[in-house]
């Protein structure tokens, strides 16, 4: 049974919606999005610790720390940040590791430490941005317009001593309403009908080496065929602190890659969290049409039938 609280919709004018990059409703515009610089930043969706530190306290402002241990977020965190564990996105379907549970059950986790249609809604990890990145893509998904990403996570605010709190905040439970975005997500039928479409381009965010299927961590090794290669920790300066590169350098990996904003996109990984993050990526450049391909290369190499790609490619790798 649905409950009252949430209200699942598909319509086809959210796609027109869904196309656009979420408007900053809640809170003060980063000043990137004021001045017009670095375009990564200037989305709005990527704020640095600056800006997240002067929205402290504001109720219009749920901040979640997602992804990491218990025992790490009871050691430090940002003030007023609620737990959300890794489980609230992924789980095991029908042997496929890491996949979107069922939206409501999503979505009651989300609720359940604040999570408001309402409301301006930070995510940070200490996983480099994977976790956040995850997050970030579930929830906008759902249809959530307002969603950021701390760069550099919890990382680089403790790296710039910020304040820091020990104690689980009290917080209201927010009220979340799905507005479901299926041109955010890619399922293995989706993926197997795009083969064809010369618009199509699968993003492998994953290293070089499980790329070309020399390593094999699933029924089969290999890529999709004629995916581009994206790794995920290309596009940051340092994996463990997931501050992201100037968008000058990471529009040149995407020219690199032939990953252009006219293709139609789905990123995809081993298990859909590095996928996310390439997601992410796209979406803060203003890629119109980037979807991430949750079942990734566990799922797609577990079909015999599904045709794949080994070795190397002339693409700059």
């Amino acid at each position: 049974m649905m409950s009252g609280r949430v209200t699942i919709v598909f319509g086809m004018v959210l796609l027109l919606l869904a196309a656009m990059t979420p408007g900053l409703s809640s809170a003060e515009e980063p000043d990137a999005v004021r001045d017009g610089s670095d375009g990564l930043r200037a989305s709005g969706l990527l704020v640095d610790g600056s800006w997240l530190e002067a929205q402290l306290g504001d109720s219009g402002v749920v901040i979640v720390d997602y992804g990491r241990e218990p025992e790490d977020y009871e050691v430090g965190h940002v003030p007023g940040a609620s737990y959300l564990p890794k489980s609230a996105t992924m789980t095991n379907v029908a042997g496929t590791p890491q996949m979107l549970p069922h939206l409501e059950t999503v979505a009651s986790a989300l609720e359940d430490v604040g999570v408001d249609s309402g409301k301006t809604i930070v995510v940070y990890d200490e996983a480099g941005g994977l976790f956040a990145s995850r997050l970030f893509w579930v929830l906008e998904y759902m249809g959530h317009e307002d969603v950021r990403v701390l760069d550099g996570g919890w990382n680089r605010w403790a790296e710039e001593e910020r304040v820091a709190s020990y104690e689980y905040p009290l917080v209201d439970r927010g009220s979340l309403t799905i507005l479901v975005q299926p041109e955010r997500i890619a399922t293995y039928d989706w993926m197997i009908d795009q083969l064809t479409n010369p618009e199509f381009l699968p993003v492998d965010t994953r290293t070089l080496e499980e790329f070309t299927g020399e390593n094999v961590k699933a029924a089969r090794g290999g890529r999709l065929p004629e995916a581009a290669h994206l790794n995920w920790e290309w596009t940051v300066e340092d994996a463990g602190l997931g501050v992201f590169l100037p968008t000058s350098e990471i529009e040149a990996l995407l020219e690199g890659a032939g990953i252009t904003r006219d293709h139609k996109i789905a990123t995809y990984c081993q298990a859909g969290v590095r996928a996310a993050h390439g997601y992410f990526v796209l979406r803060a450049l203003g890629f119109p049409c980037v979807r991430v391909y949750d079942g990734s290369w566990v799922e797609w190499a577990a079909v015999p039938e599904a045709p794949i790609e080994t070795g190397p490619r002339d693409s700059g790798d």
